[in-house]
Order: C-alpha cells, then sequence, then structure tokens
C-alpha cells in the first residue's frame, strides 16, 4: 500500500497564526491523519485547530512535542481522533555525555578543558535547536566551565565557520566548541582550517549527518549525539502509516540519541598541524531509556 503525503508549510515570516490556518484547510480535506511539527512556541490558536481537527475524527501526529488541546474533554471525547507524539528521549544523558567527552578532548589535547565553550545555534533551522542548546549550557555550567555563550548563525557552514572564528578571536580562552545540527557541527570543522594552530579547541554536539561518524572515529570530534528534526519527521511519517493501515500504536514515540563517543585517548582536531590519529572504535552511549 502507498501512502500519499501532502506537505504544507508557512513562510518563514509568516504570522504565527499561519500554521493553524493550514491546519484547518488540511482537516477541510478530511484526511485521516494529519503530521504537524510542533514550534518552538505552538500558541494558542495551533492547539485550538489541532482539537478541533481532533473533534473531527482526524488523528494528529505531532512531531517534536506535544500540541495539548485546551479543551482536554472535547478532544479526548467519543469518536475524536487519536494524537501521537514523536519525541526524542529527554537529552540530559546525551548532552552530559558530549559535555564530558569535549572536556576530556581538551584536557587529552593539554589545553584547559574549563575556561570557556561557545554553542553554535540557526534558531531557524528546527524548533528543537534551543532545546538541545539548554541542555548543553545546562551540562557546560554543571561541569564548571567559566564562562559559556551562545552563537547565533543563520543557515549556512559558511555563516557558521565565519560566526565561530569571529568569536574565537574575540573570545580566546574558548576551547570548546559545539554545534546542535549538522550546520553547526561542520561549521566548527571547517573553522579548524581558517584558525590553523592559532586556536586549538575541541568539538562535539549534536548532528543528523552520517559522515559525524567517521570524524568520530578519526578523533576529530570528540562525541555526536546523532539526532535531527527530520528522524522524527521520518518516524512521525511510519507512525502515520501505521495509524492508517489500523496498527495500535502508543500515545508516545520516543527516539534514542545515540552518541557517538572517540576514543578515550582522542584529543584536539587535526587543525591541519597535527598529524591524523588512527580510527579507533565507536563507543556508543545512551541517556536514560524513555519511559
Amino acid at each position: 500500500d502507498k501512502l500519499r503525503l501532502q506537505v504544507e508549510a508557512p513562510d518563514e515570516d509568516a504570522a504565527a497564526t499561519e500554521q493553524a490556518e493550514l491546519v484547518r484547510k488540511a482537516v477541510a480535506r478530511k484526511p485521516p491523519v494529519v503530521l504537524i511539527e510542533t514550534p518552538a512556541q505552538p500558541g494558542a490558536e495551533l492547539i485550538q485547530a489541532v482539537a478541533e481537527a481532533r473533534k473531527a475524527g482526524v488523528a494528529v501526529v505531532a512531531v517534536g512535542a506535544p500540541l495539548t488541546a485546551p479543551d482536554s474533554t472535547a478532544a479526548d471525547s467519543e469518536g475524536a481522533g487519536p494524537m501521537v507524539v514523536v519525541m526524542t528521549e529527554s537529552l540530559d544523558g546525551s548532552a552530559r555525555t558530549l559535555v564530558a567527552d569535549a572536556m576530556r578532548a581538551a584536557k587529552n589535547g593539554a589545553i584547559a578543558a574549563d575556561s570557556g565553550a561557545v554553542i553554535l545555534v540557526d534558531p531557524t533551522m528546527d524548533s528543537l535547536a534551543p532545546d538541545r542548546a539548554a541542555a548543553l549550557r545546562k551540562e557546560l555550567e554543571a561541569a564548571g566551565v567559566k564562562r559559556v555563550e551562545q552563537q547565533e548563525f543563520t543557515r549556512t557552514i559558511e555563516d557558521a565557520r565565519n560566526k565561530l572564528v569571529e568569536y574565537l578571536k574575540a573570545h580566546p580562552e574558548t576551547t570548546l566548541v559545539f554545534g546542535v545540527d549538522a550546520a553547526g557541527i561542520l561549521g566548527a570543522d571547517e573553522a579548524t582550517g581558517v584558525l590553523k594552530e592559532g586556536h586549538p579547541y575541541a568539538i562535539a554536539g549534536y548532528t543528523g549527518e552520517e559522515s559525524a561518524r567517521n570524524q568520530v572515529m578519526m578523533n576529530e570530534y570528540a562525541a555526536v549525539g546523532v539526532t535531527s528534526i527530520d528522524r522524527l519527521l521520518r518516524r512521525g511519517v511510519n507512525v502515520a502509516g501505521g495509524i492508517l493501515n489500523g496498527d495500535k500504536v502508543p500515545e508516545k514515540e520516543v527516539l534514542m540519541i545515540p552518541v557517538l563517543e572517540a576514543s578515550p585517548t582522542g584529543g584536539l582536531p587535526r587543525m591541519r598541524i597535527n598529524p591524523p590519529e588512527p580510527p579507533s572504535e565507536l563507543n556508543d552511549a545512551h541517556g536514560p531509556s524513555a519511559k
């Protein structure tokens, strides 16, 4: 059987209510399921539109976070469509591992591990990027890193690289660099070629790119947590297909965040001056199991 999927998205500069209108237009076509990427701040209008969809018998797959109806009695009444939330496990475990591994890499590379950290964030990439940044900041501060800052960039690897280079020149005490998506990680990687021996630092963070596995194996990255909004959306589509097939689906579908770790003896990226280290076996570390 084939699953017919129609994708609609509001413009980047659209009003917050436009996503709610897209939901209402979709429900007017009487689909059995609607899949919605939950924005960072859903707003009452979107939540109400979701409640109306469920009341009309349409199943809702919320990707990233719940879209709780203000009138739960109406939404959960007889004949109401179910809501399934597709989300990642708690970020606490993975963020703690990423920070610990980055600090270990800094120590192995004979640079200060607690003098400063910067988190590269593209706030337009996906609605969960701020949560990943906040989880990293929390663990960095708990680990005693003296200065923790967030550097925003816009979409491209080039912009991430340039913003990072500017930041590091202004804050030479920074020895830990984190990304919360693929562009941030790759921007940090490319910046090593610009700075060369002028500013060594450890790289870690979150990405959905498979190529990061090789960089971890070669000890170029201290660790990466494998997660992205794309992974959640793909799982959401599978859940929607299961609903159409009449499968029994849980109220919550939780994706684990595997953490790929470099060798315990791995140090800093080569930055064009250090000889490459031989590949090492990857260690998979997981945060707390979802319940």
